[in-house]
């Protein structure tokens, strides 16, 4: 797929996260230049000095990996959250995984960071990229962080429960219908533009307060070289997937109406919503299956 003709939705201009500014070894967004130094941020080792925010880790989550929210605060003392990510002596088989699956010379955080800078370039609404540095030995990464902007409202997931209505009057779904066709045009772009998410969830989508939307979770986002069409089906199935508590079939088949419209590929229209369903129970079946060892049985 490529871009070329495809209908664009309404996204806004690249943010400016496509200039940095260079200072040392990190990269930093320039409107958060003076926030960072006045919270201390302002080298490569005081991101892996910085103790304040609010830890994200999980059970499970591996040791290299550290994860925390954090609130600056700029000159009038007004907050900004972000999100720091940091990565410290990744092991021998996420080191060669990296390597394969990008630019040897680009850490962990560095794949992400360049990531989102080609979705923005892209027209892709994706959260802004604060800071980012790495240190690197040869292709093998020592350490990398990367700071993201919090993103505004609430994540689709959570916002189809206290919005969606399945049976709504005239107005409200006149609204809801719009809302699907935004939606698809969304996804159609980040398709369209060669990128696929695979982790594409209503958790992973952002409805802002003007109902637009960001895509958030980017690390596993990237561009297939080839069957690009099984990355397609993966990324539809998941989001049918997760909504489909709240989706009606209407809505389904409005949103896939637009979506082949926009990413103009009409064979696809009848040839994929098989494939899209076979693999969204399959990933039912592995919920319901990872629910069930949660609870200590077997399904």
């Amino acid at each position: 797929m490529t871009n070329t003709g495809v209908a664009q939705p309404p996204v806004p201009p690249p943010c400016d996260a496509l200039h940095f500014l260079k200072v040392g070894r990190v990269r930093v967004l320039p409107r958060y230049a003076v926030v960072l130094q006045h919270n201390g941020l302002t080298t490569f080792s005081s991101a892996f000095q910085f103790t304040g925010g609010e830890s994200l880790d999980k059970p499970g989550l591996a040791g290299w990996r550290q994860r925390h929210r954090v609130i600056l605060r700029d000159l009038s003392d007004d907050p900004h959250t972000v999100y720091l990510k940091r990565y410290v002596r990744p092991p021998i088989g996420q080191q060669f995984r990296r390597m394969f699956r990008g630019r040897p010379r680009d850490s962990t955080a560095g794949q992400e960071w360049r990531t989102i800078t080609r979705l923005a370039a892209a027209g892709i609404p994706v959260p802004a990229p604060v800071a980012f540095g790495q240190e690197m030995r040869g292709w093998f990464e020592r350490r990398s962080f990367l700071l993201l902007e919090a993103v505004a409202g609430t994540s689709l997931e959570s916002w189809m429960p206290e919005n969606w209505q399945r049976c709504a009057a005239r107005e409200t779904a006149c609204r809801q219908h719009d809302f699907v066709r935004r939606l698809a045009r969304h996804v159609a772009a980040l398709h369209a533009a060669g990128f696929v998410h695979r982790d594409l969830y209503a958790s992973h989508i952002f409805v802002r307060h003007d109902e637009g939307f960001t895509f958030i979770d980017l690390q596993r986002v990237f561009r297939p070289r080839w069957r690009r069409t099984r990355w397609v089906i993966k990324d539809l199935a998941a989001l049918s997937f997760s909504t489909a508590a709240f989706a009606a079939p209407t809505d389904r088949l409005r949103f896939w109406k637009e979506y082949v419209r926009a990413v103009r590929r009409e064979r696809w229209f009848r040839a994929l919503p098989a494939r899209i369903e076979a693999k969204a129970q399959r990933i039912r079946q592995h919920d319901a299956r990872r629910l069930a060892r949660h609870q200590g049985h077997t399904p």
